[in-house]
């Protein structure tokens, strides 16, 4: 074996211990997923979905209504497998749920909730939204709330909406933190109501870039 053949055979073996290593090192940051946890929310719906086929009675039977499906029950009914099974660390407890909303329009919206301890929990837009916003806003841009269509200006009345009372978020103000993309497209975010429905204007391709 000439001394150019030798070479190229090490750098062979050099690049291929480095890929190891960087797989190795990956799994150990993400936890190893043998399925993203996006796959893994997509299978929880996909199941929900086949569940709710055999027992229809379970969905909710009113607009603006939700039920919850825990994913022991889709396990316990087959139709999906222990989520443990789709991580690759052993060390790693999950659990899940998959949440069904039925619309004014009589449309079901299944929305999946799931928990890998501190490695991945589902993350909500509202939900990230609001804790992203500071809410309690009284004054300003910002956040605000608005209970019956009057807005929130006193702190003494944040967070205190009544049973009855018709309440949502409302971004008010010039500088305000209400820019989502999706995709390669911008929408603002008008409202997110007691339903957590939210409200978005559609922008499309701008050149500024907006947090």
């Amino acid at each position: 074996m000439d001394k150019k053949m030798y070479k190229y055979i090490v750098i062979l073996i050099g690049i291929i211990i480095l890929l190891v290593v960087f797989v190795w090192l990956s799994n150990l940051i993400t936890g190893g997923t043998k399925l993203t946890y996006y796959d893994i929310e997509e299978k929880m719906v996909d199941a929900t979905r086949k569940y709710v086929k055999k027992y229809p009675n379970v969905l909710p039977s009113y607009p603006n209504s939700s039920v919850t499906i825990s994913s022991i029950n889709l396990i316990n009914e087959g139709y999906i497998k222990e989520l443990n099974s789709y991580i690759k660390n052993e060390n790693v407890i999950c659990s899940g749920s998959v949440e069904i909303f039925l619309s004014n329009d009589n449309y079901y919206d299944y929305v999946p909730n799931l928990s890998c301890g501190n490695l991945y929990s589902s993350i909500k837009l509202y939900d990230k939204v609001i804790t992203d916003n500071e809410y309690g806003v009284v004054s300003g841009s910002g956040l605000y709330q608005r209970i019956d269509g009057k807005f929130v200006t006193d702190e003494l009345d944040l967070n205190s909406p009544g049973i009855s009372d018709s309440f949502e978020y409302v971004f008010r103000g010039d500088e305000v933190n209400n820019y989502v993309k999706i995709d390669d497209n911008y929408w603002r975010i008008v409202s997110i109501n007691d339903f957590n429905d939210m409200l978005l204007i559609y922008v499309g391709h701008v050149q500024k870039t907006y947090a």
